[in-house]
């Protein structure tokens, strides 16, 4: 037996904990979350049969992942595979913060003209969408989501990042990309021999006085904040859809990397004698 046959089902366990914390705090019953598992279990081997340019069937589908083929074909049949979420706002703001047409002299976002097809807002959204995208449908999301602030025909950037208040169903939408990516950088890590590995650090302190939690949630809100932006400054500068090159329209082999930073805080109930 491989020496990781006992060791990744413990993480996978590990793993099941926060999202079926998430499944218990929202009523989410054990019958649901089996048909999900069995529809993502189904849509995983596809995609790695096809990555692998094997010929994909039901038979060979159930035999991978252990579930019966007439569930196969009728999870097949319901379409319930997973999407990538849309990620054309972040590169909007994005490129509102980084291209030279959009941001002032000492480097911040402009205040932009916001009001026809013809305007600067408008040529922002296109030069991210080509003509895919409708402006002011972009602006009518940024302004729902609470990230500008529109006075007369003039807009105006509120924050740095595209972070989810109020938004749930965008909120669980990102933690579910953040989630995919950090577990595929991980295995990559573990099992994978690359030349370069990919980020994967984590920094923990537990005996911060309760009374400088906020002062350090604020910190780290902060710092990161300003590496993201950093990260968005450097990464853009490569994204042939940000920074046009003379063959950007030709069929260019490329890759995606994603960056993602989180901080939480938490009351210890069992609180560590003084030294």
């Amino acid at each position: 037996m491989p020496k990781n046959s006992e060791v990744i089902p413990t993480a996978i366990r590990l793993l099941l904990r926060p999202v079926l914390r998430l499944c218990v705090r929202n009523s989410i019953k054990l019958q649901e979350i089996l048909e999900m598992v069995k529809l993502v279990l189904v849509d995983v081997a596809k995609e790695d049969l096809e990555r692998n340019g094997e010929a994909v069937s039901a038979s060979k589908l159930s035999v991978v992942t252990g579930v019966h083929r007439k569930d196969v074909t009728r999870l097949e049949r319901s379409g319930g595979e997973y999407k990538r979420p849309d990620n054309q706002i972040a590169k909007i703001m994005t490129q509102w913060q980084c291209d030279e047409r959009f941001i002032t002299k000492a480097g911040k976002p402009r205040v932009l003209h916001c009001e026809g097809r013809d305007s600067e807002f408008a040529e922002l959204v296109g030069s991210v969408n080509g003509k895919d995208l409708s402006s002011y449908s972009v602006l009518f999301e940024m302004e729902r989501l609470g990230m500008v602030e529109r006075k007369g025909n003039s807009l105006k950037l509120k924050g740095r990042d595209y972070i989810h208040g109020d938004d749930v169903e965008a909120g669980l939408k990102v933690l579910a990309a953040d989630a995919n990516d950090l577990i595929a950088a991980v295995e990559e890590n573990l099992f994978e021999e690359k030349n370069e590995k990919n980020l994967h650090l984590r920094t923990e302190f537990d005996r911060i006085p309760l009374t400088k939690l906020e002062e350090a949630k604020r910190w780290l809100l902060e710092e990161g904040s300003q590496f993201h932006k950093r990260a968005r400054q450097y990464l853009s500068r490569l994204d042939l859809d940000l920074t046009p090159t003379e063959d950007s329209n030709q069929p260019v082999p490329c890759g995606r990397i994603a960056v993602g930073t989180f901080g939480v805080s938490e009351e210890l109930t069992t609180q560590k004698e003084s030294r």
